[in-house]
């Protein structure tokens, strides 16, 4: 540039700045160069005072608010949570936001993106990680419109997992932390992609997926070089310690804890620590490994360490937390409990009672977050009465107990309505499984029949309660918003579905991304709703469970003529426990159970057995497996319901004799439910019209599965006893006319293929058309249906979760709320199985209840089946509610008119008679 234009233009400058501070005051670069010169002081306190003075000055000339304002509010709310003073933090944030929200330009809605993130910080710091998770969300609406803040859409994301990992929502912290990396990936922005895989680590260490975090971490590693960030390499030391300890080996943890502290606790350019927080974590987790390798002194003292570094009220308590259990393992019961009530007081609840008898109410802990601290604090807290007491046998330290787990299990639900994801709720009914066998097992050794059913019934399937509870919410809705949840939920599982059939990789990529994102969608629709209808809300997360005098109630009024006892099973690692329930009576018994001879005797039960030896081991395993879970129970014969825990076991094939057989089932009309909670629920008392009382489906030919020609012959058998019944065969029993129709009728009947196993197979049903899954039913209305026949193989197995049972294609159905169904338990031949069911549906509709119908049907087939063996009848069980079905009023009605029709004309015909002329 020419020199003499460049004077000529700084001339003009310079004049039309003077010009301007004679007419306006100072001019706004002034000010902004000002406001660039501040934002630079390091200190909190003299960068807050100069801000205000700065907005002091420029308000006065600028009274209406503008980019400046909003900037300067911006940095002082920054600078204020900077500072840990939260509140003003937010006050300033907000004021930045009011003001951005009115400008029309570009740059200004782009701002809005940085204070929403600092925001968030702000109230995730506060501990209310559902507002922060809210304006994340907002943060990554704008982000995504302008490129210059598309940094923050991965930085938000891996905020959104880490606040997820905090809640224990480990699924959801992994689906978070994959959109974080695509979008990272996009921006290439190599910190945020190994910030990413590090959250995404963590949430596959928290639910148990070593392999998988083994491979985050080498991802994360790989970027993390290429960054040169120390600070996410000592993150990375520490996570690949914890994947150490998971595969039991601390000393090998200890090594990297060490190196990760050795980065946090250097100083930086201005002399300061690098990572405080860091350091805490470090030592804590040194702390946590000295106690695994049982080195107690060595993990008091890097716990104390770790109080040096603490910044919050949470931080401290699980170090107190930590303490007292090392200090309980010393047997120094009374300095535990010390620890214990320091780090109820430390967690911002607001519990401040240092009385090691007093515990916080559950109002206060249920907006809490870190809920996961709390509950170690109330298990720890509770196992330590019950080690105490074993220490100085004083009952009363029991009574302490009880009421501590009754706690835990409050905080349990809390968690649960706290996420969201399916598996992560699997996770947590497994890993809080402990906390029910210690609660039963005190209130063994207290006698207490009323709070053990209360534990049994939190042990077992509240997943399941949970879907009915929301089946019933969603009567609460509008049918707008049915729909759109349907709506939702259905383009869900069709991305599912292509996701599985694709096979490039980056438009499977492509689609994981969309897949997340729609569920993303899902979950904040879910949230609006649940905002704005109380109803709802209220039906959906009700978490009172049945008492003890309900259920006893339950068995007085629906089974008259036999006794009734339903037996709750408990299996846990240390102990096995049954609560036999009848009408008048209640006991808790300790078994000695042998899980392998339970294994043993379900596969000699479904295989067929052709020698005499053979024969002899079956004997031996049933009697023995009689002799550990059913004879120390003295049952009354008649109706046994029975809640199982674990492996599904056909309780009808055990035999009280070992040299021949003699079956429980000749002696009991037996039936299992899920839980006593969801038997007494799950009775409908729907009305069908006789046209809607029965109907079948029999494909017979599947594409590349066996034909089942006998399946027609049989369908029609069981058809001939309703007037009006339906049978959909052969072509006609598709998939769209299962779901368009069955959902109508009273009585459900399936001869079928189905598929499940024990592993991560999802349960599925074949039709003629195409097959459907377990989480294909959760989109579809409510089922009205009594009763379904699931005349299929292997309909009652699937994967064992711990604390909900077996995730089956029947559990599935129990989830849209048919409250009895026939499911089988192995594979089991045709013939039998067509001969088994026709002879049920005899009994069924000779007004017999349904347990008592399969019983008849069994033991009917055993005397014309010379040398019958249980793997012809025993596979099929009814799960649910088992009284008789109630008959159709529709179609009593129109018995009745039709009697009166009949009647009526043999008394016209009579009278016709008399008045006819006399003939020879």
């Amino acid at each position: 540039m020419n020199k003499q234009i460049y004077l000529a233009q700084k001339f003009i400058l310079v004049y039309l700045l003077s010009l301007s501070t004679i007419l306006f005051g100072k001019p706004k670069l002034e000010y902004w160069n000002e406001l660039n010169y501040i934002s630079a002081i390091s200190d909190n306190k003299e960068k807050i005072k100069a801000l205000k003075n700065l907005l002091f000055k420029y308000e006065k000339e600028s009274p209406s608010g503008d980019s400046l304002t909003a900037k300067i509010y911006h940095i002082l709310g920054r600078t204020y949570w900077y500072d840990n003073e939260l509140d003003f933090g937010v006050y300033f944030t907000k004021k930045s936001i009011e003001i951005n929200q009115k400008k029309s330009e570009q740059s200004k809605a782009a701002d809005l993106a940085n204070s929403y993130y600092n925001l968030s910080k702000i109230y995730s710091e506060k501990n209310d990680f559902r507002t922060s998770l809210e304006y994340l969300d907002k943060c990554i609406y704008i982000s995504k419109k302008y490129k210059e803040k598309y940094y923050l859409v991965s930085t938000s994301f891996s905020a959104k997992a880490n606040l997820y990992l905090q809640l224990g929502d480990y699924e959801r912290c992994i689906q978070m932390a994959d959109l974080g990396i695509y979008h990272a990936k996009i921006d290439k922005n190599n910190v945020n992609i190994s910030i990413n895989f590090l959250e995404k680590a963590q949430g596959e260490l928290g639910i148990g997926r070593g392999k998988k975090a083994l491979i985050s971490f080498e991802n994360a590693i790989s970027i993390i070089k290429l960054t040169n960030d120390k600070i996410l390499e000592a993150n990375n030391y520490s996570l690949f310690a914890e994947y150490q300890l998971k595969i039991g080996k601390p000393t090998e943890a200890l090594k990297y804890f060490k190196k990760a502290f050795e980065i946090f606790h250097s100083k930086n350019d201005q002399n300061q620590l690098v990572d405080k927080y860091g350091c805490f974590q470090s030592l804590s987790d040194i702390g946590y490994a000295y106690k695994q390798l049982n080195q107690y002194k060595n993990a008091l003292l890097f716990y104390e360490k770790a109080t040096e570094f603490a910044t919050s009220g949470y931080e401290i308590a699980r170090i107190f937390n930590n303490i007292g259990e090392v200090q309980k393992k010393l047997q120094n019961h009374e300095k535990a409990f010390n620890y214990f009530q320091m780090a109820l007081i430390e967690t911002p609840i607001g519990f401040k009672n240092n009385n090691i008898f007093s515990n916080p109410s559950p109002k206060m802990f249920k907006y809490s977050t870190n809920k996961e601290y709390l509950l170690s604090i109330f298990i720890d807290k509770a196992n330590c009465w019950v080690d105490y007491y074993k220490f100085k046998n004083d009952k009363y330290k029991l009574n302490n107990a009880i009421k501590t787990f009754e706690l835990a299990s409050n905080l349990i639900d809390y968690m649960r309505n706290d996420h969201l994801g399916n598996e992560s709720k699997y996770f947590w009914r497994n890993k809080t499984r402990p906390v029910y066998e210690a609660a039963i097992e005190t209130c063994f050794l207290l006698k207490d029949y009323q709070k053990a059913f209360y534990f049994f019934e939190k042990s077992r399937s509240v997943l399941l309660n949970d879907k009915l509870n929301e089946i019933g919410a969603n009567q609460k809705l509008s049918i707008v918003d049915q729909q759109k949840e349907n709506d939702l939920q259905r383009k869900i599982m069709e991305l599912n579905t292509q996701i599985e059939g694709e096979k490039d990789e980056k438009r499977k990529e492509i689609k994981n991304t969309e897949l997340l994102d729609l569920q993303e969608a899902q979950a904040q629709f879910v949230k609006s709703l649940e905002e704005k209808n109380p109803a709802y809300y209220a039906m959906k997360y009700d978490t009172n469970v049945a008492t003890l005098t309900n259920a006893q109630q339950y068995l007085k009024t629906n089974f008259k003529g036999k006794p009734a006892t339903l037996v709750e099973y408990f299996v846990g690692d240390s102990a096995t426990y049954a609560l036999v329930i009848s009408a008048n009576k209640v006991a808790l018994k300790k078994l000695n159970f042998n899980p392998k001879l339970a294994s043993q005797f379900l596969e000699l039960s479904s295989k067929s057995i052709q020698t005499k030896t053979e024969l002899n081991t079956f004997l031996s395993s049933s009697k023995g497996l009689y002799d550990q879970i059913i004879k120390p129970l003295s049952i009354a014969k008649g109706h046994l319901i029975i809640s199982q825990d674990g492996v599904f076991l056909p309780f009808e094939a055990l035999s009280i004799a070992e040299k021949n057989a003699q079956y429980l089932i000749n002696d009991y009309a037996i039936s299992y439910t899920y839980s006593a909670q969801i038997l007494l629920k799950n009775k409908s008392e729907t009305t069908f019209a006789p046209n809607r009382n029965f109907i079948g489906f029999a494909p017979v030919n599947f594409q590349k599965l066996a034909s089942l020609m006998g399946s027609k012959k049989s369908i029609s058998n069981i058809n001939s006893h309703y007037i009006l019944g339906k049978n959909l065969i052969e072509k006609e029993a598709n998939k769209n006319a299962f779901l368009a129709q069955a959902s109508k009728y009273q009585i459900v009947q399936l001869y079928t293929h189905a598929v499940a196993d024990s592993n991560d197979t999802e349960p599925s049903i074949y039709f003629a058309d195409s097959s459907l899954k377990v989480s294909e039913l959760s989109a579809e209305n409510h089922f009205k249906t009594n009763l379904l026949v699931l005349s299929a193989c292997k309909t009652g197995v699937g994967k064992l979760a711990k604390g909900e049972g077996v995730l089956s294609l029947a559990r599935g159905f129990s989830m849209v709320g048919i409250p009895s169904t026939i499911t089988s338990l192995w594979s089991v031949e045709d013939i039998d199985t067509y001969t088994v069911t026709e002879l049920f549906y005899k009994y069924l509709n000779k007004g017999f209840a349904k347990d008592e119908a399969l019983q008849k049907a069994k033991i009917e087939f055993m005397q014309n089946q010379q040398n019958a063996m249980p793997n012809q009848w025993a596979g099929l069980v009814l799960v649910g509610e088992s009284s008789q079905l109630n008959p159709s009023k529709y179609l009593q009605y129109f018995i009745g008119i039709f009697a009166l029709i009949i009647v009526a004309i043999i008394i016209y015909r009579k009278r016709m008679t008399l008045k006819l002329p006399f003939q020879f």
